[in-house]
């Protein structure tokens, strides 16, 4: 048994390894790991312990450490859900839905979903970057392909075989058998969340302003010490019970691997570039959208133009479509006035994602205040590495509020 473990693990660090050398960290922690082999505090006559120890002086342990979580956390299922196949149907019918809607839209104005911008207006374009409020576009005829109310009633709505005991309640596949018969059942299934400790930012009334502060205070610290470790699972683990608002982005940071290196800086431009090169329909329909929500916003109006720049350049990420694990539809465009061939045919949209109707508020609000290429990287991971677990968590909500109401005649509110 330990001989299979052994080869399971073996198997394991050879897959992680050849994962990792196609990462854009990679190059980067290997430039790090030579440049500290070549210091004196890697002995040749102790090399392996010398240089463990070194990384670990060094924070290099903790960032390889860090690329083995985040590669644990972003990889893709390898056995499937008996339901997959349904769910995949579903998504299929709804991207259709979708792409019939944005074509519908084009038909009716007279537009093209992909056109190449002339010289002046990649020039306008350009002297506006700055300042993209105060670029003129007519988006008045444009409408939201959708809203998340559109997409939730399509889950409310999605039928299928189920998964029942007799007696038991009718578990639809939106929903998630949970292996508990009732509450107290659930309580002990998830007895962390069920002992009454104070969490930061939870039931915050039940205590006094002078526990509250304290508590606040000790989260402080203890989160500063988590940051100084520099390891996302303990990152993970302090969440649990609450963060401090100063300390959320750089949690967040080192539990996405979201950092800003300089090579993303390029990255950036270079998407910036292609936003400058091609007027894609789901432009006015991005800028539609940050004018119905956050330019009249109270609170996130002074970041229009920061929202533009982020999620202009967000809707040119071809790597994004490439990491989501359940690969949205998409369509394959010819550029206006350009035959249809390889070159001419662009992929749509590039990151196979459509904007909806508060798309912007939902995209960056968490993150609003960093640099653009760091607000980039943070929307850029939050849809590569929640998307995986978008149903998982829509199906346990649902099997939670059935079992509340139902098996336990409880009013949820």
């Amino acid at each position: 048994m330990e001989d299979i473990k052994d080869k399971s693990i073996h198997h394991t660090a050879i897959k992680i390894c050849e994962d990792f050398k196609t990462s854009p960290s990679y190059q980067a922690l290997f430039q790090d790991i030579q440049k500290l082999v070549s210091t004196p505090s890697v002995k040749y006559e102790d090399f392996k312990d010398s240089l463990l120890k070194a990384m670990k002086d060094n924070g290099l342990d903790a960032s390889l450490r860090n690329n083995v979580y985040h590669w644990m956390k972003t990889k893709k299922k390898e056995i499937g859900s008996p339901h997959d196949t349904f769910f995949r149907k579903a998504q299929i019918h709804w991207d259709k839905r979708i792409h019939k809607s944005l074509n519908s839209m084009c038909t009716e104005l007279g537009i093209n979903l992909a056109k190449i911008r002339t010289v002046s207006e990649r020039e306008e374009l350009a002297g506006k970057w700055g300042e993209l409020s105060n670029y003129e576009v007519d988006i008045h005829k444009y409408r939201p392909v959708y809203a998340p109310k559109d997409f939730f009633e399509v889950l409310l709505n999605l039928k299928g075989p189920t998964t029942r005991n007799k007696g038991s309640p009718k578990w639809e596949f939106a929903q998630m058998p949970l292996k508990v018969k009732n509450l107290a059942d659930l309580r002990c299934l998830y007895l962390e969340l069920s002992r009454g400790e104070q969490i930061l930012g939870v039931n915050s009334s039940l205590f006094s302003s002078r526990q509250y502060s304290a508590l606040e205070a000790e989260r402080m610290i203890l989160g500063d010490k988590v940051l100084i470790k520099n390891y996302a699972p303990m990152a993970q683990e302090f969440l649990k019970k609450g963060c401090p608002n100063s300390l959320r982005a750089k949690i967040w940071t080192l539990i996405l691997g979201a950092e800003v290196k300089p090579y993303h800086y390029g990255y950036f431009e270079s998407l910036k570039d292609s936003v400058l090169q091609y007027d894609l329909m789901i432009d006015k329909l991005i800028i539609k959208d940050i004018n119905l929500t956050a330019s009249n916003d109270d609170q996130y109006f002074v970041f229009e133009d920061v929202l533009y720049q982020v999620l202009l350049c967000f809707s040119r990420d071809g790597e994004i479509l490439k990491d989501l694990s359940t690969q949205p539809g998409f369509m394959q465009v010819v550029i206006k006035g350009k035959q249809s061939n390889t070159e001419n045919n662009i992929i749509f949209p590039p990151s196979g994602v459509i904007p909806f109707h508060g798309f912007t508020i939902c995209s960056v609000l968490l993150f609003v205040r960093r640099p653009c290429a760091t607000l980039f990287r943070f929307s850029h991971f939050l849809h590569t590495l929640f998307s995986p677990f978008a149903s998982s968590l829509w199906k346990s909500s649902r099997s939670g509020f059935t079992l509340l109401t139902v098996r336990e005649n409880v009013t949820v509110f």
